[in-house]
């Protein structure tokens, strides 16, 4: 949820915090917040580590749409109780520091810490960036006393990637359904329009020519299986004789 009630809840009562984050390394990390009866900066002692789940190194590659988890750790230095009641941050231009999206801030506990003590809780993170380099700026809401203070964790370089597309994701496999169908029907319309046609032509030119070879072949055999008559009424008797003893 918006931390903007919880804030206004917390301003009303307390004074205004104005954070100084010094040290890079974040072990140890000293904020400081404004005395509103001096207008002083005064010192607060803090030491804020976190772990990303899943995620090792010191960089953070992560896939836009991911969720990712931190894990902290916040060890109170001071001499009094202080109490985290939100979580927040951004995301920042790793060259210039600007920043580019503010994570949204969610109510936490509140989370008791005495003095000298150490204690863990969780945030989730919703990543909605375009590809590209940032830097992960965690950030806390801590109560001491009698003043809200947004307190700093170390940065963490962010690699931010468009997810790969699989072969299996829904908006795939239907664009694969809809690509098969287009080539189904096109077939089919092109087998009916021509390809029939083209078929059906072929069929009878090939009956034709097997009808037309069958007709050859029986007239060959039915020349081939006559005998030639001749016509010997001119021949001389003699002739005619022996070409009836061949005969018989």
């Amino acid at each position: 949820m918006k931390f903007t009630s919880l804030l206004s809840l917390a301003f009303s009562g307390f004074a205004m915090a104005q954070i100084d984050i010094t040290n890079p390394e974040g072990s140890g990390l000293k904020g400081e917040y404004v005395d509103p009866s001096t207008m002083d900066p005064v010192p607060f002692k803090y030491d804020i580590q976190y772990t990303i789940v899943n995620h090792a190194g010191s960089v953070l590659e992560i896939y836009n749409g991911e969720e990712i988890t931190l894990n902290y750790t916040v060890t109170n230095n001071e001499d009094e109780e202080i109490n985290i009641v939100g979580v927040g941050g951004n995301f920042g231009n790793p060259v210039n520091g600007e920043v580019i999206a503010n994570i949204t801030d969610a109510k936490v506990g509140p989370v008791t810490i005495g003095s000298g003590e150490s204690k863990w809780f969780t945030q989730r993170i919703g990543v909605n960036l375009p590809s590209s380099n940032y830097v992960l700026n965690p950030g806390l809401y801590v109560v001491k006393g009698s003043t809200l203070a947004m307190l700093g964790a170390n940065s963490t370089l962010t690699i931010v990637a468009d997810k790969p597309v699989s072969l299996f994701a829904p908006e795939l496999i239907v664009l694969e359904l809809l690509l098969v169908l287009t080539l189904a029907v096109g077939g089919y319309f092109f087998y009916n329009n021509f390809g029939a046609q083209y078929l059906k032509t072929t069929g009878l030119t090939a009956s034709a020519q097997k009808s037309s070879t069958k007709q050859t072949t029986s007239s060959a055999a039915s020349t081939s299986g006559s005998k030639a008559t001749v016509d010997d009424s001119w021949l001389p008797d003699h002739i005619k004789k022996t070409n009836k003893k061949k005969a018989n």
